[in-house]
């Protein structure tokens, strides 16, 4: 059975330091075999979701398009500057405008 407690740094650094090296290497083998367990368990579980998630067919994908397109003005800001779509880059970033 694990057994998790919370620690502050400095009991933690009190316990690393009062470890000897075979300690300390096995505290490492142990950590790199729960993180390689991690993600074996991770890559599973991704196959898995994969596996059950069929595509959606093109009917949906309209649906979805169609509802988008729907709602997309009601997040319109009007912010005065005519040319924003076109020259997006310089008013973020700066950089020259286009033509």
């Amino acid at each position: 059975m694990i057994v998790r407690k919370e620690v502050s740094n400095a009991a933690l650094a009190d316990a690393l330091q009062n470890m000897d090296e075979g300690d300390l290497q096995n505290m490492l083998r142990s950590y790199q075999a729960y993180l390689e367990a991690c993600e074996a368990k991770q890559a599973v579980e991704v196959e898995k979701d994969a596996s059950n998630q069929s595509a959606p067919n093109l009917d949906e994908r309209d649906e979805g398009w169609s509802e988008f397109l729907e709602n997309i003005d009601q997040h319109a800001v009007e912010t005065g500057i005519k040319d924003l779509a076109a020259n997006h880059d310089h008013y973020l970033y700066g950089t020259p405008k286009r033509k």
